[in-house]
């Protein structure tokens, strides 16, 4: 008897990033673990950093390469600017690698971009593969992929109808930016750097056959009503994150474990460079922390922050920079709340770290933030850039015990098999 059966091979999905390092390499991994639980063959690939173990290298040609049209993209860049110091975080991202021609992308049957400026991905290279047939995702971190080169656009709409006399140029940041008038005029608007990048973005993503995945609602909406993926499917997908890893332990004993006051309240906050990037809201979080009793609470704080010591009445415990999940972990279980005053956020894996551990979170009512936080149930929403409601919602979340609405609300949303059945559903040919 002939058995005609035949195995299915499971998908095969390429996960890009440029590095390794990062929010966004966090999160693709998570993301990419989440498909793997759910039988999708998945696999990353970084332009820098990572392990034999963990992913697909490249050849040092390659990341020879890679590094030679990160350096044509910053000459780009820095005749644009012309000796102005850039307000935030920008990538022409005109020069990039041939990603086409690597084997794993060549066998992948759904290539699945993440972070990808820096040298790694261009208009051209993108190109390739439209020509080469491939079904692509593009997973938003952050507003790159649709602006003229802003990582965050925070509160410029241009990017809507056509980029143009950047705010970026002009050494404008957030707060200049939301208070400029805008109009709706696309002739009246400059060309410049920033109109030829989106331009030629919007012109290969044409050919594409993609999906936008937006992590949160807020880019989601943002990038359906961007030129560049006006009339491309545009889904939103949260993040994952691994509900086992982190999860709650008792609160006490982990303070004794870090030696952490008992005595106090803790307020925890993580950031990476935060005191340089405008868009995290170094200035808030001082403001907001100044409002607060310094004899009640302490500030317990990892990353490179250096300076909440010298500006706070209140005690500063630094606990630098934290390379693994179970320290991690410990951290976020032994404070009472975790603040984050970022001004402009898509969904920030710390907060979900936070509230999968049982740690309620203070935050500004932005971006992603109302996607996991739940005002007054597992944290507190403060109003827009007001630091003094900040401080109000420190206090709620501290006053108050919402360790089970917190934890509950991450299991029931953001678990791997939840998110890794929605890419699954995602990647199915009628989803595409």
């Amino acid at each position: 008897m002939i058995d005609n059966t035949q195995e299915t091979k499971p998908l095969r999905v390429v996960h890009l990033v440029t590095t390794a390092s990062g929010g966004a390499a966090r999160a693709a991994e998570r993301i990419a673990a989440a498909e793997r639980k759910v039988g999708i063959d998945a696999v990353m690939l970084y332009a820098e950093g990572g392990s034999e173990q963990e992913c697909i290298t490249w050849h040092w040609k390659e990341k020879l390469e890679l590094k030679l049209n990160n350096r044509l993209n910053h000459k780009v860049q820095k005749k644009a600017f012309r000796g102005i110091e850039a307000a935030r975080y920008f990538s022409p991202d005109l020069y990039g690698f041939d990603i086409s021609k690597i084997p794993v992308v060549q066998q992948a049957d759904v290539v699945h971009l993440h972070w990808v400026s820096d040298g790694m991905i261009s208009p051209k290279a993108l190109e390739k593969l439209a020509d080469a047939g491939k079904k692509v995702v593009w997973t938003l971190h952050d507003q790159r992929p649709y602006t003229g080169g802003c990582h965050y656009a925070e509160g410029c709409k241009r990017y809507k109808k056509m980029c143009g006399n950047c705010p970026v140029f002009q050494g404008k940041d957030a707060g200049e930016i939301l208070q400029s008038p805008e109009t709706d005029d696309t002739t009246a608007i400059g060309k410049d750097l920033s109109t030829k990048c989106q331009a030629v973005m919007r012109q290969v993503v044409e050919k594409l056959e993609v999906t936008a995945v937006g992590c949160s609602k807020w880019i989601t909406e943002c990038a359906s009503e961007s030129s560049v993926f006006h009339g491309k499917r545009c889904v939103n997908i949260p993040n994952p994150i691994d509900t086992e890893i982190f999860d709650v332990q008792d609160r006490d004993t982990v303070r004794k474990l870090l030696g952490l006051p008992l005595d106090k309240k803790l307020i925890l906050f993580g950031a990476e460079n935060a005191d340089s990037d405008r868009r995290k809201g170094y200035r808030e979080l001082l403001a907001a922390l100044k409002e607060l009793p310094a004899d009640e609470y302490c500030c317990v704080v990892f990353g490179n922050s250096k300076e909440l010591k010298t500006e706070l009445a209140m005690e500063v415990i630094s606990l630098g920079f934290i390379r693994d999940d179970f320290h991690l972990k410990c951290v976020y279980n032994a404070c009472d709340v975790f603040v984050s005053p970022s001004l402009f956020e898509n969904l920030a894996n710390t907060v979900m770290e936070s509230l999968s551990c049982g740690t309620p979170v203070a935050a500004f009512r932005i971006g992603g933030m109302a996607d996991m936080i739940s005002h007054k149930e597992n944290g507190y929403l403060a109003e827009a850039w007001n630091p003094k409601n900040l401080a109000e919602g420190i206090r709620y979340c501290a006053g108050h015990d919402l360790r089970k609405e917190a934890r509950a609300t991450v299991v029931q949303k953001f678990s791997p098999v939840i998110i890794g059945e929605r890419y699954k559903q995602l990647y199915d040919k009628s989803e595409m």
